[in-house]
């Protein structure tokens, strides 16, 4: 049946960058049933209005005029049921939007003007004294026996240049220099205390020798936080998403992201990670954030250094592909082992990403939400979908993630006759994670799954016991 105009209206309360919001568009779609999209991300009366009438912060949730279907899961019942489908077409199709329907909010959307808008910034309020800074002939390189200090500059050598030249005292001096600190123009340099102990040692960001993807050129926007930034960047990064990835999250067309003004876009936004704020966040905007830069980087990394083929090159790529963020770098395995894995070590590790002394071990989550290990994306095909993740819904999603990673065959596997559970290699690279026992890895999969014939094979094996647990192989083709 081909609809091509409706007295009412079907609606679809959506984010981008979510999976299950693509694949009930694209149902929509495959049925040709005309609809309206409204991002609740941007339109956040419209998430309200979800959390007050429905009970319901998840997406997407669609509706047929007044009537309220559900998520992607109802919608896919609904297209199976061809009497009830018939009946709710000839609702939309032949009666306006009653009472009920028009209470709920359905504003205008402009989507191609949000994500195609320039990135504004605040000039920073030190870039004329740091480019001052760069001109003064206080940075130099510096000996201290043999060891070489490449472009440092000492606070007692900043003191007295800004005071000689800004018209300035002592303590006004110090401050500026506080601030660049602070500011993430410079970073404090430890291990130059064998130049002068009664001195502190600076370099600016710049100077810093980065293979960061994001290091060139300096950012002079006015750093911002964590959490506002994370926001900006998973609108942008959704955009990619939405644009350049399948249905079901699972295919990336890398060189069509390459050449797309979304990802130039993307690219340049990034540059704010070098000074972005740290220490006002919570730890779910930490969780959501480093779980969607993980996912971009890796792609990121794809695009400007090629997929990784074996293993010596996947090692190298995981450790080289990082991110300038708060004046710090971060590879992909640190991200992950050292920020979301509360500092643990990981796979082919002898000692934790971050060490006692390391500024960036105050990112680390306090503890390991094993959640994590199916929304993190390596670029191979085993992986879990991509999606993208809110600090307000992060720990639902997740929860969806890992329902939809279990569903697959490819990562869970439950014979009951022969007691054998086969199982995703994620859940014994790290298995910590999750339990140290086979009986408690499988209860907490168990947990997890929704209900079904493999929910309930899983009890019954494991009530019996002497259940076999045998690891599937992984799939490490590029998910392109």
């Amino acid at each position: 049946m081909v609809v091509t105009e409706l007295k009412g209206r079907i609606l679809v309360y959506s984010i981008n960058g979510c999976v299950h919001c693509i694949q009930a568009k694209r149902l929509l779609e495959k049925f040709q049933l005309p609809h309206i999209t409204v991002n609740v991300d941007i339109h956040t009366q419209c998430k309200d209005w979800m959390l007050a009438n429905l009970k319901k912060k998840s997406v997407p949730q669609i509706f047929f005029n007044d009537v309220h279907i559900g998520n992607y899961n109802d919608l896919k019942a609904l297209m199976s049921d061809d009497n009830r489908l018939a009946e709710l077409i000839e609702l939309v199709k032949n009666n306006p939007l009653s009472e009920a329907a028009l209470k709920i909010p359905c504003p205008e959307t402009d989507l191609d003007n949000f994500f195609s808008c320039e990135i504004n910034c605040e000039t920073d309020e030190y870039v004329d004294l740091v480019n001052d800074l760069k001109k003064s002939g206080i940075i130099a390189y510096r000996w201290s026996g043999l060891c070489k200090f490449k472009k440092l500059f000492s606070e007692k050598d900043f003191v007295d240049w800004v005071t000689k030249t800004k018209n300035t005292d002592y303590q006004e001096a110090v401050r500026l220099c506080k601030a660049l600190l602070s500011h993430h123009f410079c970073r404090e340099v430890s291990n130059a205390g064998w130049l002068n102990r009664d001195d502190t040692y600076y370099m600016l960001l710049e100077d810093l020798s980065s293979s960061a993807l994001n290091a060139k050129p300096i950012s002079f926007c006015k750093p911002t936080t964590l959490d506002k930034l994370g926001k900006r960047l998973r609108f942008q990064i959704s955009a990619i998403y939405d644009s350049y990835l399948s249905a079901n999250g699972k295919v990336v067309d890398y060189k069509s992201i390459e050449d797309s003004n979304e990802f130039k876009q993307y690219e340049k936004l990034t540059l704010q990670l070098q000074r972005v704020q740290f220490g006002y966040e919570s730890d779910d905007q930490k969780l959501a954030f480093f779980i969607n830069i993980y996912n971009a980087l890796v792609i990121h990394g794809i695009i400007r250094f090629g997929p990784p083929t074996n293993i010596v090159t996947r090692y190298n790529f995981f450790n080289k592909t990082r991110y300038m963020i708060g004046g710090y770098s971060y590879s992909l395995r640190e991200i992950e082992n050292g920020v979301l894995r509360a500092n643990e070590t990981g796979i082919g590790m002898i000692t934790k990403p971050f060490q006692k002394t390391d500024p960036r071990l105050r990112v680390a989550m306090p503890e390991v939400n094993p959640y994590i290990h199916f929304a993190l994306v390596c670029g191979a095909s085993g992986c879990p979908p991509i999606s993208i993740y809110s600090a307000e819904e992060v720990h639902v999603q997740l929860q969806q993630a890992a329902e939809l990673f279990l569903e697959s065959d490819e990562n869970l596997v439950v014979d009951a006759e022969k007691k054998q559970v086969k199982l995703s290699l994620i859940f014994k690279w790290y298995r910590k994670d999750f339990h140290n026992t086979d009986k408690g890895l499988l209860e907490w999969i168990f947990c997890v799954l929704k209900k079904g014939e493999k929910k309930s094979n899983l009890r019954k094996v494991i009530d019996e016991g002497k259940v076999t647990i045998v690891y599937l192989p992984y799939n490490w083709s590029l998910n392109s």
